[in-house]
């Protein structure tokens, strides 16, 4: 019965969540078809340069991060300084979105379907998954939104250990995508 009771308020706390914040998309992925894109090992190499390509263009990112005075999602404008991916989990531990266990193991751009893959730490999931329903939204709506800005994407893809990433409160196992 408490279980019962404590899925409703989850379920009621993130319809009530999202109704203010904008939209946010995950639609059904064919596993097939993410395992087509990644198979051929010229398509990585093409992805690695692209990743090194718009590494190098990007000069200033916009880095979302909450504002501690008023709890609020807002952004700021920051210099990339050496590798893109480095420079945002580096600015997103600063802006105290981010633990310093937080890491990103990997970043894997498809410019075709304008979709971002990232494979993060186990430090990144138990921070996540640490927090209560609004925290851990509030922090993956940074994360997301910062990484889809910086490489001009429209969905990211979270992994942990290969897996779709667990939050505790929810599975995300599409792309999150952020209006």
């Amino acid at each position: 019965m408490k279980r019962k009771i404590v899925s409703l308020l989850f379920v009621v706390m993130l319809a009530l969540s999202g109704c203010g914040k904008g939209d946010t998309t995950q639609p059904q992925e064919n596993p097939l078809e993410d395992e087509d894109i990644k198979e051929p090992v010229e398509d990585d190499a093409e992805q690695e340069d692209l990743n090194d390509d718009a590494d190098e263009l990007q000069k200033d990112i916009e880095v979302y991060y909450i504002d501690e005075t008023t709890g609020e999602i807002t952004k700021k404008e920051v210099p990339v300084t050496g590798e893109l991916s480095e420079t945002i989990v580096e600015q997103l531990k600063e802006t105290k979105v981010l633990s310093a266990e937080c890491e990103v193991e990997s970043v894997s751009v498809n410019n075709t379907e304008e979709t971002i893959d990232l494979a993060v730490n186990k430090g990144f999931g138990d921070y996540i998954r640490g927090m209560g329903t609004t925290g851990s939204e509030q922090v993956l709506e940074c994360f997301v939104r910062t990484y889809s800005e910086a490489y001009d994407c429209d969905g990211v893809k979270i992994t942990e250990n290969g897996n779709p990433f667990d939050t505790g409160h929810a599975v995300l196992d599409g792309y999150i995508r952020y209006e």
